[in-house]
């Protein structure tokens, strides 16, 4: 899984991925992902589709919990900067990964504590040279 490529939104360049939404970037509202384009917006280009529903859900999600909230600036319109998009997603992303292998780790424990009781037999480890 990649990250996916975000630029600005311009209504006259054509989007070349089939597999892209949009991220509002000005107002209260930024950072929530949406299907239809706006004129204040970024896109997110992804290489497939699971991809896009997995990063269109991520953004959802990080703008559910009010993350880009500590990024916007401006006095007057409030704004996001794509820097900061991309770094809030990273961030996300990271977790996610961190949270995945945590639990994987946990889960590999269990399965050889559960083994070693039983049939006194240990879960062979991968070895890297």
């Amino acid at each position: 899984m990649q990250l996916p490529v975000i630029k600005s939104y311009h209504p006259k360049i054509i989007h070349l991925s089939n597999y892209h939404f949009y991220i509002l970037s000005k107002g209260l509202n930024a950072g929530r992902p949406q299907d239809q384009p706006c004129p204040n917006c970024f896109v997110a280009y992804c290489y497939s589709k699971a991809d896009r529903e997995f990063f269109y859900w991520l953004y959802y999600a990080l703008w559910q919990l009010g993350t880009f909230k500590i990024c916007l600036v401006g006095s007057v319109i409030p704004f996001l900067r794509i820097s900061d998009l991309k770094h809030c997603l990273w961030t996300g992303y990271h977790n996610i990964l961190l949270d995945l292998y945590h639990n994987y780790s946990w889960t590999y424990l269990k399965i050889d504590f559960k083994l070693r009781l039983v049939f006194n037999v240990t879960v062979p480890k991968n070895k890297t040279t």
